[in-house]
């Protein structure tokens, strides 16, 4: 929000805007509150990427840790909440540039198939690090607890009965996995298997004070089961608490004196000279 509300003096409906983030409903938030008139909008374009980089401080550089794919597709203001295909034309030269770089691998997916690769990471983040942060345990410490199993259980059946009511969704034999509970649960642990050796992404984003984005996760699927009239207690206690465990964190940061280390002159020493009782 704050990248494009810097350069939107500049943006028209001749810009095409790639949105890559981990959450979704961003591009609803986007629109509303920065480009709300449509005439003038630029072209928008989600994107989820399954490559594994690593920013190397030394050489300034990224390194490749795993090879993926870019998905790309397009989506019309009035297809976000519907089947609705958008037209592709506008958008085709800027895929076309994207795929001349073979090392990204990008590839455009239709606007209901690319929920197929992005929902798993959203699942996983919305169920499983919001319990790491109450429990305040790694992802091993949530095979071997029982309370956390049932919490992630919880999670994970009202997110599904929200995806089985999206219409964006659909019906497409590419979501069963993610619409059948007990598959989507295995999914899940065998993510959190992957992850095990691993601490929690969210413990750390709050720790580093890095901006959390539990608005575009369990939140995004509290403002959807709103609007389609399902009702997610336990996703609404997850964000309350995430929201509560930030402001607590960005608190004690803020109470931080900061010191800045110098040098003392020739001309200071007597002032600053430490003196012995014996």
């Amino acid at each position: 929000m704050e990248a494009l509300e810097a350069v939107k003096h500049r943006v028209d409906n001749d810009t095409t805007v790639c949105l890559m983030t981990d959450g979704l409903g961003v591009l609803e938030d986007v629109r509303q509150k920065i480009f709300s008139v449509p005439d003038k909008e630029p072209t928008f374009l989600l994107g989820n990427m399954s490559h594994k980089f690593a920013f190397n401080r030394n050489f300034d550089s990224v390194r490749q840790l795993r090879h993926g794919m870019w998905n790309i597709t397009s989506v019309q203001r009035s297809a976000v909440m519907s089947t609705e295909q958008p037209k592709v034309e506008t958008q085709s030269h800027f895929v076309k540039s994207l795929q001349a770089a073979k090392l990204l691998n990008t590839e455009y997916t239709p606007f209901d198939s690319w929920f197929r690769y992005k929902l798993p990471g959203v699942i996983f983040d919305s169920a499983v690090e919001p319990v790491c942060l109450l429990l305040e345990v790694p992802y091993s410490g949530l095979l071997q607890n029982a309370s956390a199993r049932k919490l992630i259980s919880s999670l994970l059946e009202e997110i599904v009965s929200v995806l089985r009511l999206m219409p964006e969704i659909g019906r497409a034999e590419a979501y069963h996995q993610l619409l059948d509970l007990d598959r989507a649960q295995k999914a899940l642990y065998r993510r959190i298997l992957h992850h095990r050796n691993r601490e929690s992404s969210l413990v750390q984003d709050i720790r580093r004070g890095h901006p959390v984005n539990v608005d575009y996760l369990n939140g995004y699927f509290l403002r959807r089961a709103h609007s389609l009239g399902v009702q997610v207690p336990t996703n609404k206690m997850m964000w309350d608490l995430v929201k509560a465990k930030n402001a607590i964190a960005t608190q004690k940061r803020d109470e931080w004196v900061r010191i800045e280390e110098t040098s003392v002159t020739p001309e200071m020493e007597d002032e600053y000279k430490t003196t012995s009782i014996y």
